[in-house]
């Protein structure tokens, strides 16, 4: 809910009149304002149709959302057609459309990465051949970005849960690195009325110390020459610009600019030659966001990651089950853990030296488990992008059944056959039935179940416009 300037703290309304100055006003009146709703689409689950959202200028696939909907109820958002996420968090998009990788493919880190919005956009971004790996140190913050990478369904995205000093074992491993540290939270104050309670001038001390360790911590497993994007929902320069130039005190690096267009109001920041951009309340249709562009030197002789040995090898399924599979899912590489099996499109001796050096909550594609020699598909695999639908038998869900299915109520089906079918819905893969005849298993997990009741009544396609592809 907007907070009117006298129920903001005193401590940060006097630092706001200093650093926008002859801005001030307009700042304060855009704080009371409400917030943006935006969302981004998944371009490799679907394609907007005839729609009446504005699109995002710095974004392709991103809109703003005229009227809010209901996101958690709505099955294209629990499918993973769509990501709801700040405007100014997808600038990220427009940053690595600007940026060249010369190693194809290449290795990327989201060191921050829960609740997902970025290591969707990612994802999203990459060719389907590059290794994202998407950390969050909080466990059941990770547990939320991984139910979101699964919804995303890209197999080549890996969910740890490491402390950001972990990555300090893979010297020079990632070409990219993201850096959405944590922070006052100042930008959000607009959406999250629980930001402005929990801020205070000690807090924001303690958060430019904590985005100075997560720096520090992994710039090792950064490349020379290796890029480095760092940002923030706060408009503190003590947690923005000033933290960059804290880090150029330790390690050597270029600050890179990013060309911007005029008409989108968003502010450059130039401290001490470090580049910054900043989203503010009164200037962009955005809540508040700082992001900067770094790029480390190549001072450094070239370090490969250690040489290792698996204490719990990655076994690769037989060449007539791994036929089986190919036909279930496009992906190059299986393997076994735990009678699970999983796929993705990196190398499972990658896969194998991120599980000696992390705590890896999800290697690849979970897409079957063996049980009583039985093959059974699960429910990432409907969900994962490489599916391929057209070798599963199909059953189409009405607005009736898909709202049972995502409460994990009884379906029915009595003129179904028993077998096992891949569940759609306007033609989005969403989930699996045992179909046992007198009664229909799903692949639900219980953690993706919708407790609340709701009324479902397909809103977002007339809203959104969305066209599975």
């Amino acid at each position: 809910m907007p907070q009117p300037e006298n129920l903001l703290p005193a401590d940060f309304v006097s630092r706001i009149e200093k650093q926008f100055a002859n801005e001030v006003t307009d700042f304060f009146i855009a704080i009371s304002a409400e917030p943006t709703v935006s969302f981004r689409i998944n371009p490799r689950k679907i394609v907007v149709g005839k729609t009446t959202q504005e699109p995002i200028p710095w974004c392709k696939s991103g809109f703003y959302l005229q009227n809010r909907i209901n996101f958690t109820t709505d099955p294209w958002f629990q499918s993973g057609a769509y990501y709801v996420q700040e405007a100014g968090s997808m600038f990220i998009q427009w940053i690595l459309e600007h940026l060249s990788f010369e190693e194809n493919p290449i290795k990327v880190l989201d060191a921050c990465g829960a609740p997902g919005g970025k290591t969707t956009l990612l994802s999203s971004f990459f060719p389907t051949n590059t290794l994202i790996v998407a950390n969050e140190v909080i466990g059941s913050r990770a547990e939320i970005l991984r139910q979101n990478v699964e919804r995303w369904g890209d197999p080549n995205v890996i969910v740890t849960n490491n402390d950001p000093k972990d990555f300090s074992r893979l010297p020079h491993f990632f070409d990219l690195c993201l850096v959405d540290a944590p922070c006052s939270g100042e930008g959000l104050f607009r959406r999250e009325p629980h930001a402005i309670d929990q801020w205070s001038v000690e807090n924001t001390r303690l958060c430019s110390q904590r985005q100075r360790r997560i720096l520090m911590d992994v710039w090792p497993a950064l490349k020379p020459g290796g890029i480095l994007i760092y940002s923030t929902c706060t408009f503190n320069p003590e947690e923005n610009e000033e933290t960059l130039y804290w880090l150029a005190n330790h390690h050597n690096f270029n600050s890179l600019k990013i060309p911007i267009e005029n008409a989108w109001g968003i502010e450059t920041i130039n401290f001490m030659e470090i580049t910054g951009y900043r989203f503010s309340f009164h200037r962009t249709r955005s809540e508040g966001f700082f992001v900067s562009v770094i790029q480390k030197n190549n001072e450094q002789e070239w370090q490969s990651p250690r040489k290792f040995r698996l204490k719990t090898p990655l076994n690769s399924p037989s060449k007539a089950l791994q036929n089986l599979l190919r036909n279930w899912v496009e992906n190059e590489f299986f393997w076994y853990q735990n009678k699970q099996l999983f796929s993705s499109n990196i190398h499972i001796q990658t896969i194998g030296l991120l599980h000696e050096n992390l705590r890896v909550l999800r290697p690849g594609c979970l897409i079957a488990t063996e049980y009583n020699n039985k093959i059974i598909p699960e429910h990432p695999l409907a969900l994962s992008t490489s599916l391929n639908k057209e070798n599963f038998p199909i059953v189409e869900l009405t607005n009736e059944e898909i709202y049972r299915f995502f409460k994990n109520e009884p379906l029915s089906f009595p003129t179904l056959g028993k077998n096992r079918y891949l569940l759609t819905w306007q033609n989005l893969p969403v989930g699996f039935i045992n179909h046992l005849g007198n009664r229909t298993n799903t692949s639900l997990p219980m953690t993706y179940r919708i407790l609340k009741d709701f009324v479902f009544n397909g809103e977002s396609i007339a809203i959104l416009g969305f066209a599975v592809k």
